[in-house]
């Protein structure tokens, strides 16, 4: 779609702008699951799925225990806005510590997985489809620099947007909600024969 992008391409190029030495914190759900076949890691210590009983919205929070556990690293988390939108109020307590974090936000308007899985089902759809709002903004109300990107040129610019602040960062990436994973169409395909 027009003014959105890719987000295996976002999470490509945050892959290749990270350091090798990094901690990543990944959210589940449909744009968790393009994050974890994407980012690498030469740190098992550093990476974690965030998925835990099939919950999205527990990425935020592991990750601002990571910077404390961590403190000389910085800690990425990826998160989608459905997930991150279920713990964004935990940017209060990174934007008052100022804690070495990044969040990225895959923006897709809506819960990714939702989607898939009611269309597997034959549901009608817009049951799962939400706006997001400013999420940039409301990452600066709580002390983080924020960014939001939505076309190649902003893209070209994630590596600077990553390294222009030593405490938290939030980059909102408009991304399109017709990319769809093929493993997240397997999982709502599960789903769907255990019903």
């Amino acid at each position: 779609a027009s003014g959105l992008l890719d987000p295996r391409a976002v999470l490509l190029a945050l892959d290749q702008a990270l350091p090798e030495q990094r901690v990543v914190v990944l959210d589940g759900g449909h744009l968790g699951t393009f994050a974890a076949q994407i980012l690498r890691s030469t740190d098992p210590r550093g990476y974690a799925y965030a998925y835990h009983c099939g919950a999205i919205g527990q990425a935020l929070p592991i990750a601002i225990g990571a910077t404390f556990a961590r403190p000389e690293d910085r800690t990425v988390v990826v998160a989608g806005d459905g997930g991150f939108a279920m713990a964004s109020a935990d940017l209060a307590t990174a934007g008052r510590y100022s804690r070495p974090q990044t969040v990225i936000v895959l923006n897709d308007e809506g819960f990714g997985q939702e989607r898939i899985n009611l269309r597997a089902r034959r549901f009608d759809q817009q049951f799962s489809d939400h706006p997001s709002g400013d999420i940039a903004a409301v990452a600066r109300a709580f002390g983080y620099t924020a960014h939001q990107i939505h076309d190649d040129a902003g893209l070209a610019g994630l590596p600077g947007l990553l390294t222009r602040s030593a405490g938290p960062v939030l980059i909102e990436a408009r991304v399109d909600p017709h990319i769809i994973n093929p493993a997240a169409v397997k999982i709502a395909e599960r789903f769907r024969a255990r019903l």
